[in-house]
């Protein structure tokens, strides 16, 4: 799953940890919910909001946090990096 957020949350754990936000409520936009296809080089997937309200973006929001949130077992890899590309259709 990946939340999006409008100021960055803080968290209680750090990875590998509960997953709990302690701060940033007001500027959560919704959560999306999706499954991967994991290639050698990469993954893909296609997600649909799974909680929240219609997500309507602001103009004037000029920076959109995510978090990752897995929900099978994960060994993270040293130096790991995730990206998030996000598509807009209207």
């Amino acid at each position: 799953m990946v939340n999006l957020w409008d100021a960055a949350p803080s968290y209680t754990n750090g990875d590998g940890g509960i997953y709990v936000a302690i701060t940033g409520s007001a500027g959560w936009l919704g959560q999306f919910s999706f499954s991967m296809n994991q290639f050698g080089d990469g993954a893909s997937g296609r997600a649909g909001l799974s909680y929240g309200p219609a997500i309507v973006l602001d103009p004037s929001i000029t920076t959109i946090y995510w978090d990752l949130l897995t929900q099978s077992g994960v060994t993270p890899i040293s130096d790991q990096q995730f990206n998030l590309t996000a598509e807009c259709h209207g």
